[in-house]
This record gives C-alpha cells, structure tokens and sequence, in this order.
C-alpha cells in the first residue's frame, strides 16, 4: 500500500467502531477483502484454466507435504 493511502486508511480504521457481529481485530477493510475474495473453488477453477499442469504439480506437492504440527 503506498505511503499516501495507508495514514488516511489507518485513520479512518482506528476512528471506525466495530460492527456488530464482526471478527476481533478485523478491520472494515479486512472485511471487504474476505466478502469479494473468490471462494476457494472458483480460485482452483481459475488457476487450472491458467495453467493445468503447473496447478497439478502444486497439488500433488501439498498433498505430499507433511502436515506442520505445532
């Protein structure tokens, strides 16, 4: 984010009530990014019909990848 947008945004953001019902520590901005972010299945459909063999090799490299145990 440029330097020019991110003062005014922060401003804005620290002004801003919560909503009511919204997520602790979410801002309105993080909120408009989660309801036009593509669901997860439009996002594979996209990146299949970008590239099928290189979204292949991603899936079968997270499959295989052990899972992070914390």
């Amino acid at each position: 984010m440029s330097f020019w947008l991110a003062a005014p945004v922060a401003a804005i953001t620290a002004e801003t009530p919560p909503l009511p019902g919204a997520r602790a520590g979410a801002t309105p901005l993080d909120d408009l990014r989660q309801k036009i972010r593509p669901a997860p299945q439009e996002r594979l459909a996209r990146m299949v019909d970008l590239n099928e063999e290189r979204t292949a090799q991603i899936l079968r490299k997270w499959a295989a990848a052990p899972e992070a145990v914390g």
